[in-house]
């Protein structure tokens, strides 16, 4: 006696329930959930530039010495590296797409601090410098501007901070949604 088992469309029915909203949106708000952990803990990177998504116990690069002393007179020093405002960690957003969840920022210095880079210094940004010099609260925060409007070179080299990133218990986690999904298809 023999069974035929119809093992491609066994498959088919289960990977279905991965590519239902439910899942999806599931992955997702946990995936934003271990970003905004990483800027609490100040960075979980691999530390490996050519895998800037992959997640890791690499804290983030410290920020350089005059800005922290800047951050540190208006009192954010405590808030930790790219929490100035907080305003890149609150624009973290995701959305469903046709394969599955897209993760990201709309905010255009985001790539900078995921990627590292070089910013180029034009006239307009001294003269924004200026501006925040002249409208400082402290006196650390009008030498950091003075200084940055001042500075030599035409270039800021900004180092890498991958924020959007990805753990290792954040796949294993979004494995047991996938079975819990999977088994409710059942």
């Amino acid at each position: 006696m023999a069974t035929e088992l119809d093992l491609q469309g066994w498959l088919q029915a289960r990977a279905a329930a991965l590519h239902k909203p439910a899942f999806l949106k599931s992955s997702a708000e946990l995936i934003v959930s271990s970003v905004i952990r990483s800027f609490q803990l100040g960075g979980r990177t691999s530390g490996d530039i050519a895998r800037p998504f992959d997640g890791g116990t690499v804290k983030w690069r410290p920020v350089n010495t005059a800005y922290g002393i800047m951050k540190a007179k208006n009192g954010k020093a405590a808030d930790g590296i790219l929490l100035y405002t907080g305003r890149l960690r609150n624009s973290v957003q995701w959305q469903i797409t046709a394969t599955g969840i897209e993760l990201g920022t709309n905010l255009t210095y985001a790539a900078i601090h995921q990627f590292g880079g070089e910013v180029t210094i034009t006239p307009r940004s001294r003269s924004y410098f200026r501006f925040r010099a002249a409208t400082a609260k402290t006196k650390e925060e009008v030498s950091f501007w003075i200084g940055m409007s001042r500075k030599r070179g035409n270039t800021i080299r900004m180092p890498a901070r991958p924020f959007l990133t990805i753990q290792a218990e954040d796949i294993e986690d979004i494995q047991d949604i996938a079975i819990r999904h999977i088994d409710a298809e059942s």
